[in-house]
């Protein structure tokens, strides 16, 4: 029985030790972060969503903006999980946290106001609301440059 517990007590030590040094090494990995790195991840993130973009069917009919409208939010919406997962560098965290909140307020701007008063033929509020959002996507673009995510400042427009 003894021999049993020092087994036990060896497995849960190692367990213990392994844990700790996962958490150590993905410590150092969010410490160890460059601009550079951020902006790497980031392009690639937007490259690949922005290709997904892209491979919409141009806009033909209303139904179809409508339809692309959804989907982008829904690309937007994952790219910007994708983007809220890659570590920052300290330096650079509150301008990384920026530019999510950007990322956040034009795709609820566009999914909670803009689909709706496209689907309601509300022309003025389309504009109003396009206008919101094309403002917000500048801010998001510059800062998206500021961070060296050149890619992710590019507009994809369905094209398929």
């Amino acid at each position: 029985m003894p021999r049993l517990r020092s087994t036990v007590a060896v497995v849960a030590l190692a367990g213990l030790t392994m844990t700790i040094a996962l958490v150590l090494a993905s410590q150092a990995a969010a410490g160890g972060a460059s601009k550079a790195s951020w902006a790497a991840a980031a392009n690639k993130a937007c490259a690949a969503s922005y290709a997904k973009v892209e491979a919409l069917p141009r806009v033909t009919t209303p139904d179809l903006a409508i339809a692309d409208l959804r989907a982008v939010v829904r690309l937007a919406k994952q790219l910007t999980h994708q983007l809220s997962q890659i570590p920052a560098p300290p330096s650079e965290r509150s301008t990384v946290g920026q530019l999510l909140k950007l990322a956040i307020s034009g795709n609820s701007i566009v999914e909670q106001q803009l689909v709706p008063a496209v689907l309601m033929d509300d022309q003025v509020a389309v504009a109003r609301y396009s206008t919101q959002a094309s403002q917000i996507g500048a801010r998001f673009n510059a800062v998206a440059r500021a961070l060296g995510a050149r890619i992710c400042a590019e507009n994809p427009a369905p094209s398929a």
